[in-house]
């Protein structure tokens, strides 16, 4: 099993992991959410209008994170962490080109790592949505294109980008914890 979980986390062809850092300004941890849990969902998208089309639901299972240091092992205690699923909508006659453009929504929680690095990921069914609806669709649904995980740090903010085909094998791999190994240290060329 750890074998299985070692090459799907390694293989480039299903995994794309990014770590990258960027300059965040903000709290280490979040104040209300215990350790170790998470807050509400919460969606991002084109929030200004409802949505007019929906993708096929997608069932986020109930998953246990390990939140680590990339270079260590070490735990990643008491930061606050994102953990999100996006989906691509398409919209036609857009500012992203005159026969159309996909883009992007997500759902997404906010969670705090207890003392050994775990979140408690809770279950729930992302519906990806679409806020165009025209004739121009032709039957391209919203759909979910990846998982991704965003660690909040003082001087950064560390993200791992799964896409939907490696996150569904991990998942069927039952692999518990899901390994999330961060950069806790800023880049400098960042």
């Amino acid at each position: 099993m750890i074998e299985l979980m070692r090459s799907l986390i390694s293989a480039s062809a299903l995994v794309a992991v990014t770590s990258c850092a960027s300059v965040f300004a903000g709290q280490p941890t979040a104040g209300a959410t215990p350790p170790g849990q998470c807050g509400e969902k919460r969606e991002n998208g084109k929030l200004d209008k409802p949505h007019v089309v929906e993708g096929e639901s997608y069932p986020v299972p109930k998953l246990r994170l390990r939140v680590v240091d990339d270079k260590t092992g070490r735990p990643v205690a008491g930061r606050r962490v994102s953990v999100s699923f996006g989906w691509e909508w398409f919209e036609y006659s857009s500012p992203g080109g005159p026969l159309g453009a996909w883009w992007s929504g997500s759902e997404a929680v906010t969670c705090v790592t207890d003392k050994e690095g775990y979140v408690n990921l809770p279950q729930w069914t992302v519906v990806p949505k679409g806020w165009y609806g025209g004739e121009a669709l032709v039957g391209r649904k919203p759909e979910i294109d990846g998982f991704g995980v965003a660690v909040f740090f003082e001087t950064h903010t560390a993200s791992n980008h799964f896409k939907r085909d490696a996150f569904d094998a991990l998942v069927e791999a039952k692999i518990d914890p899901f390994p999330i190994r961060v950069s806790t240290v800023r880049d400098p060329d960042f």
